[in-house]
């Protein structure tokens, strides 16, 4: 795991916000570190949590996912992973809500 660097991306930003009934589009992307060293098969996980301090808190009732934490494993030569969140349609008049992408490993 150490030879691996993650990071993450999303089709959702400030300017461009996804709305109820589309898809957030997370993107892991697995970076080696060293060439050197054997290319190993790795799992990470993903949590969604609600946002907090200055931002409105979307929960778990704004996104459909049926396990928290995601869990992704690379194969030996993967270097990209993409899931989506489904956003629910709520009747609500709302402000833009966020929410957190927790990435670790174990």
């Amino acid at each position: 795991m150490e030879n691996y660097k993650y990071s993450i991306t999303t089709n959702a930003t400030k300017t461009n916000p996804v709305i109820e009934g589309q898809d957030v589009i997370i993107t892991i992307t697995r970076t080696r570190k060293d060439t050197n060293k054997n290319n190993i098969e790795t799992t990470v996980y993903i949590r969604i949590s609600p946002g907090s301090g200055v931002f409105t808190g979307a929960d778990a009732n704004d996104w459909d996912i049926e396990n928290n934490p995601i869990e992704l494993t690379f194969g030996v030569n993967e270097t990209k992973k993409e899931f989506k969140i489904p956003i629910r349609v709520d009747l609500q008049d709302e402000d833009d809500e966020f929410f957190l992408t927790h990435l670790y490993f174990t």
